[in-house]
């Protein structure tokens, strides 16, 4: 039997006492609200806390407005980082005195004076090859190209010597992106 049904069977003496009922029906009603709202009290507070709390993080932005924000702020990162001064690593300075060991040459670093960053570089390049024992000088020119700002160019004479292959080999081993060219000296471009 459902609730509607014992209500009908004793709906008779609910008729007969009405005042004796309906404190009874206010009193399980009022305690059946209070549980609710213990219950759920808890978890609304909870909910209003976070809303709170995400606001102030927010500075009273709307979701659409934080990931504009987001945005804006993940784009200019990627902007410091493209032009966030350029370094060698100790692991990849190791990594290229290690791999030309097996052939020492002679290279010239040139760097474009345009590039802030390229003495500094080109001074831990000429440190790493020195120390794999060649013979490393470093000059630098003025106005050249927009890809030297940005890579690294090793131009490889046409004839593939064992000196030029090792230094092709260091900066690989050192995980450093080049682009190749023919030229007749091993020049790396930074």
């Amino acid at each position: 039997m459902g609730f509607l049904d014992q209500l009908k069977a004793v709906w008779p003496l609910v008729t007969q006492a009405p005042w004796g009922f309906a404190p009874v029906a206010f009193a399980v009603l009022a305690s059946g609200w209070a549980v609710g709202r213990f219950m759920y009290g808890q978890r609304i507070a909870l909910l209003k806390e976070r809303i709170e709390s995400y606001k102030e993080k927010l500075d009273g932005a709307s979701p659409e407005e934080a990931r504009l924000r987001i945005d804006r702020l993940e784009a200019r990162i990627r902007q410091l980082e493209a032009t966030a001064p350029r370094t060698l690593g100790p692991e990849q300075m190791e990594a290229i005195a290690e791999a030309g060991r097996r052939s020492p040459g002679r290279i010239l670093i040139t760097y474009d004076s345009a590039a802030s960053d390229g003495g500094a570089l080109q001074a831990q390049f000429l440190q790493a090859f020195r120390k794999a024992g060649w013979t490393a000088s470093g000059n630098f020119m003025a106005g050249g190209e927009d890809d030297y700002l940005h890579e690294f160019v090793l131009n490889l004479p046409a004839d593939a010597t064992p000196a030029s292959q090792a230094a092709r080999t260091a900066l690989q081993s050192a995980k450093i992106s080049f682009a190749s060219g023919q030229r007749s000296n091993n020049i790396v471009q930074i």
